[in-house]
């Protein structure tokens, strides 16, 4: 890899950290709110055909003007309960296949991150 495309890498690594991460706590949305940000799902795995209740911690969850929507994957939250601006408790439904939990309040959805993650299992037989 010649320099130029070890400089042009970089940029562009630099420049999407601060689009997805924000520049030190300002605003993340136009409208002067911060992005719902999730650091844990507890717990992170569930069997597959038992709906599943959820913690989902982060930060910025409150003081959404619209109703605060919980996924698991392409699968929305059966119940959503706001507990703090720090804490959601959510129950997963059956059957959903998981992955990435997202946050979404009126300052948008939470960005992926490797602490999202939900994970549905088969019972065995």
């Amino acid at each position: 890899m010649n320099r130029f495309s070890l400089l042009c890498c970089l940029v562009i690594t630099f420049v999407m950290m601060f689009s997805v991460a924000g520049c030190g706590g300002s605003s993340n949305s136009s409208s002067g709110s911060k992005l719902p940000q999730i650091t844990a799902v507890t717990p992170n795995t569930a069997p597959t055909p038992d709906a599943t209740t959820v913690t989902i911690t982060g930060k910025n969850f409150s003081n959404s003007t619209t109703p605060v929507q919980v996924v698991f994957g392409k699968d929305a939250a059966t119940s959503i309960t706001v507990v703090s601006d720090t804490r959601i408790v959510a129950i997963a439904p059956a059957n959903t296949e998981g992955g990435d939990v997202h946050v979404t309040t009126s300052a948008g959805t939470s960005p992926q991150t490797i602490n999202d993650v939900f994970a549905s299992y088969p019972v065995p037989i």
